[in-house]
């Protein structure tokens, strides 16, 4: 599936995007669909892919235009794939809505060649201060061998993030917690943006890699706990990285709440990947 994303609110009305990129290969290629269901025209787009384990024969591509109630496919060309598994990837898409400028993250989970489902498991919470997110995550080892995983931080380009990754040992059936201090964008309005947290690993030539939504907002306080269970439930892994399409989770990096008269904005909680 793809979730839906509503992006700002303009005087001639809304942009609602979503995204859905194929798992499967096709010829060293990866197709990304986007598709705006809302009622004004997104223009000017620029989309950017950020592939791992491959490279890019186009760093970015052009789109005039996607108006209401239609869909752009791109076949995102890839040469020099040396990957195996799943990545946790992202293409990001800035656009226009009348004189406004907006940029969205779309994550997506590719698999290469041989399926890899991950055995960690994301459970991450969000503590927001004083223009400042503290993004707690816990990540289960859920197999029956220790591994090393990198877990990092997806978030919007205006963000400023001086460690966005960090490196952890985790034993078979135990739970590493993981720490991110991210200063907020200033704002003069209560603004949410989204985010992710992935973590990802090699065993031999096979890369796994998992992903989940989390919400960042600069709100004096709040606590924000993310959508899919919040840690109660673990996914299995065919839902993390199952099928022949990966559902690609639109992720708004951009306000989705702006108490102003430009513009408002709301999203969908989105589920776990």
């Amino acid at each position: 599936m793809a979730l839906a994303l509503l992006s700002g609110i303009a005087s001639a009305g809304t942009v609602t995007l979503s995204g859905l990129c194929s798992k499967q290969l096709s010829s060293n290629s990866i197709n990304f669909t986007l598709t705006n269901s809302g009622t004004d025209a997104a223009l000017s787009l620029t989309v950017t892919p950020v592939i791992n384990g491959a490279t890019l024969a186009n760093s970015s591509y052009q789109i005039p235009a996607v108006n209401p109630g239609s869909s752009q496919t791109l076949i995102v060309n890839l040469t020099n794939v040396t990957a195996y598994g799943s990545y946790a990837d992202y293409i990001e898409v800035s656009y226009q809505q009348g004189a406004q400028a907006f940029t969205a993250t779309f994550l997506c989970n590719l698999g290469f060649f041989t399926p890899a489902p991950s055995e960690l498991y994301i459970s991450p919470a969000v503590t927001s201060a004083n223009g400042r997110d503290t993004i707690n995550a816990s990540i289960l080892n859920g197999g029956g061998r220790t591994i090393v995983a990198n877990i990092s931080l997806i978030t919007p380009p205006a963000f400023a993030m001086s460690n966005g990754s960090t490196v952890v040992s985790i034993a078979p059936y135990q739970t590493a917690h993981v720490h991110f201090a991210v200063p907020l964008p200033r704002a003069s309005a209560q603004e949410y943006y989204q985010g992710a947290v992935a973590a990802s690993y090699f065993e031999g030539k096979t890369h796994y890699a998992s992903l989940q939504v989390i919400t960042l907002s600069n709100l004096p306080s709040v606590n924000v706990t993310a959508a899919g269970g919040g840690g109660t439930t673990l996914p299995t892994p065919s839902v993390l990285l199952g099928g022949v399409t990966v559902a690609i989770v639109a992720v708004i990096l951009f306000l989705i709440l702006r108490a102003t008269k430009r513009s408002r904005s709301n999203v969908q909680p989105p589920a776990q990947v």
